[in-house]
């Protein structure tokens, strides 16, 4: 069952890759530190959604109710937070939190991240973009649920 799940989850993350990245419509009018600094945010993206399914499938205790637990967390918080440099602590937090769950290193951030760390206030884009890719995640939890 564990094959089949992760192969239905691969067909659906590679789903979208023959179409180019398109960034949200709010992004039209406003500029964007993500697409700015990260070269390939399709890739980041789709990096981010194979770490949750390796964690999904392999740590023991994990679950899409906790994935999905953690993203309504940081969906409410990017709506609050002020600045990048607010939301990357806020998730650099939750990483480490679910890292010493899981009792392993299965998040861990890379360098795209701390270009990101900026006391400038985070734009209705990147607020867009971030939303979407936590819908992908969502998506890539109702295998699990």
């Amino acid at each position: 069952m564990r094959y089949v799940v992760i192969f239905v989850a691969l067909l659906t993350l590679s789903a979208c890759t023959p179409r180019p990245f398109q960034p949200p419509s709010v992004c039209e009018t406003s500029d964007s530190i993500i697409l700015e600094r990260i070269p390939d945010v399709k890739a980041l993206s789709q990096g981010l959604l194979t770490i949750q399914l390796a964690a999904l499938e392999t740590v023991e205790g994990y679950t899409a109710d906790d994935a999905g637990a953690v993203l309504d967390q940081v969906e409410i918080f990017i709506d609050s937070a002020g600045t990048y440099a607010s939301l990357v602590s806020y998730i650099t937090n939750k990483l480490e939190i679910a890292n010493g769950l899981a009792g392993a290193m299965v998040f861990i951030l890379g360098d795209e991240i701390n270009q990101l760390a900026l006391t400038t206030p985070i734009t209705p884009c990147d607020k867009a973009l971030i939303k979407a890719h936590i819908a992908r995640e969502r998506l890539l939890l109702t295998l699990y649920k």
